[in-house]
């Protein structure tokens, strides 16, 4: 509460919840907090969602998309997207990229402003054993390349290595980013693309443009 009383304006102020929790109680907890929201910040003390002492990051990384994270001094904030924008597509894009994984998503749509979080869903399936870690990016481009908005991670918002997933097994994660707030009204593509986490070398297939974002 100290926090949002020197950070955040005092009218009005956030709806919040300290979190207190028990391993038997996160679930439920977690559950009542999120429900019926379409996103959820996390205002943490020293540590940050990684943190193994952090239960409420970890149920939120498990559940929905990180779309931005920062340090301020010794708090640090996360946002969670917590449901799929939702998109005037029902095409379906399959791909598979050159290391094995493919990609199924829904063609996306949308019409956003600067400060909206954008989330989508993404299925993957290894067809073969993955034998380097990998870092996956959902990226919104103008037409002439430049990044505008976009964030990269490993999978599950960094909590899951695409090494242990197995040939034939199918795996959703909800990824996101945020709109920035300075963010110049136009159309911009969104691709989701991989490269290999140690080496930074693109995965060959990379990026695929799953669809197109209006920022009004």
């Amino acid at each position: 509460p100290g926090y949002l009383d020197a950070y955040v304006p005092r009218a009005p102020r956030p709806d919040y919840t300290l979190g207190f929790f028990t391993p038997e109680s996160l679930d439920a907890d977690m559950s009542a907090i999120t429900f019926g929201k379409p996103r959820v910040w996390l205002l943490d003390y020293q540590i940050d969602q990684f943190d193994a002492r952090n239960m409420a990051g970890h149920w939120l990384a498990a559940r929905s998309a990180l779309v931005y994270d920062q340090w301020i001094g010794s708090a640090h904030i996360g946002l969670f997207a917590l449901t799929p924008t939702p998109t005037d597509s029902t095409h379906q894009i399959t791909f598979e990229f050159a290391n094995g994984l493919r990609l199924t998503a829904s063609e996306v749509q949308a019409a956003l402003s600067p400060g909206d979080a954008l989330a989508v869903g993404l299925k993957w399936e290894a067809t073969r054993p993955i034998m380097s870690r990998i870092t996956i990016f959902l990226h919104g481009q103008a037409a002439d390349g430049t990044l505008i908005f976009g964030r990269d991670s490993e999978p599950d918002n960094g909590f899951s290595l695409a090494t242990d997933w197995k040939a034939g097994e199918p795996h959703v994660e909800l990824r996101g980013a945020i709109i920035p707030l300075d963010a110049p009204p136009g159309k911009y593509g969104l691709s989701v693309g991989m490269y290999d986490t140690a080496m930074g070398e693109v995965i060959e297939g990379s990026p695929v443009v799953i669809g197109e974002v209006v920022v009004r």
